[in-house]
Formats: C-alpha cells, structure tokens, sequence
C-alpha cells in the first residue's frame, strides 16, 4: 500500500466511525415516530426502522471503499479529483442533515428537498466516476483552451479507468440507487402525511385518529 493510498484509508476509517453512527441508530422519540408513521401512512415500499442501522452501515463502507479506490490511482491535480472530493463532501452534509431535519424536527418537506439534494449529489459523483483524468496544470494559454481540454478529456466515459476504479463506480452506483429510492420515500411521505399531523407531543407522531379528535 503507498502512502497515498495509506492517506484515504484515513480518510475512510474515519467516515466509517462518524457516518453510520450517526445517522445508522435511532433515538427512542424517532423511533416511535417512524413506527407511528409507517402504521398510519403505510405504504409497501417503506423499511421497518431497524433496517436503517445495518443499511446505512453498510451504504457508508461503500462510499469510503469506492472514494478510497478511485482517488488512490486518480490524479490529483486533475479537475475530476477535486470535483469528486468537493461533491462527496457536500453529498455527506446533506446526509447528515437530512435526518435532523425529518426525525428530530419533523420536516418532513425540508426532508424530502434535502433528499433530491442528496441524490442529485450522489448522481453527480457518479458521473465524475466515469470519466477519466483532466489534469488542472494542462497546456492551457486561456480559458476557452481550458474550456475545450475539460470538454475533450470529458468526452470519453471510461477511457483509462483502472480495474479499481471500475469497482469504485459500481460501488457509488448502488448507494445512488439507494439515494433514488430514499428520495422518492421521503418526497411521497412529504405529499401524503398533512403538516397538522406533523405536530410533536412528546416526542411522538400525533395520529390521524388524535387529530380528527381536536
């Protein structure tokens, strides 16, 4: 293993001990909230609440996996290398807050935008994974040069991607998938669950049946 690659295995340690931690357990409040929630507004595609924990655990080790493998042989001064890194940053933040916005503040709408934001980021990463190298020190005289090195090295998806970071872009496909379903589960419990519903008493989801009853 070279230093570089010792670096992101670092960097990836450290996204499996802060990510699926945070994001993987639930509260008790939140707990009987999605409970609540799935029992009142059920619908087929909705995961039982003790799935989340195993399955963000696991979509988290794919993401430090697929970023370690890609960015260990990718260049790094080259624009993807920095697009990549720039737009997974942004992807985790989103994450992070997406679960503060739905169980702890019941936003649900915030939520399902949030959502979109996380999926269009995983997406744009994966589309970053495709492509090969374009070096930021080029022979570029002016940024219509600069423009046209980018548009040509962009032109070809999969030219010189080694065997790693051919796993890497499988890896980062399937957590998009993943990102694709979670934003249309949280943009239909957004559209189908009323705000009057949303209002917190102790921590817990106030029911259809407890509404009607105001």
């Amino acid at each position: 293993m070279t230093e570089r690659e010792s670096w992101f295995g670092g960097i990836a340690l450290a996204a499996l001990l802060l990510f699926p931690l945070g994001d993987g357990g639930m509260s008790e409040s939140s707990r009987k909230f999605y409970t609540t929630l799935r029992r009142d507004y059920p619908v087929a595609i909705m995961p039982p609440g003790w799935l989340f924990g195993p399955v963000w655990f696991m979509l988290y080790l794919l993401m430090a996996v697929a970023i370690v493998l890609w960015t260990a042989e990718a260049d790094q001064n080259s624009w993807l290398w920095l697009g990549v890194w720039i737009t997974a940053i942004v992807n985790f933040f989103f994450n992070k807050i997406w679960s503060l916005l739905f169980f702890s503040y019941r936003l649900v709408r915030l939520a399902a935008a949030d959502a979109v934001l996380i999926f269009l980021t995983a997406a744009t990463v994966l589309v970053f994974l495709c492509f090969k190298n374009t070096s930021i020190d080029a022979d570029v005289d002016s940024m219509t040069n600069l423009t046209a090195n980018v548009s040509s090295d962009l032109s070809h998806p999969d030219d010189d991607l080694s065997t790693r970071q051919i796993v890497a872009l499988v890896l980062w496909a399937i957590y998009t998938t993943w990102t694709l379903f979670a934003m249309i589960l949280s943009i239909w419990i957004a559209a189908r669950v009323p705000a009057e519903a949303l209002k917190r008493s102790h921590g817990a989801l106030i029911t259809p049946q407890t509404y009607a009853a105001q």
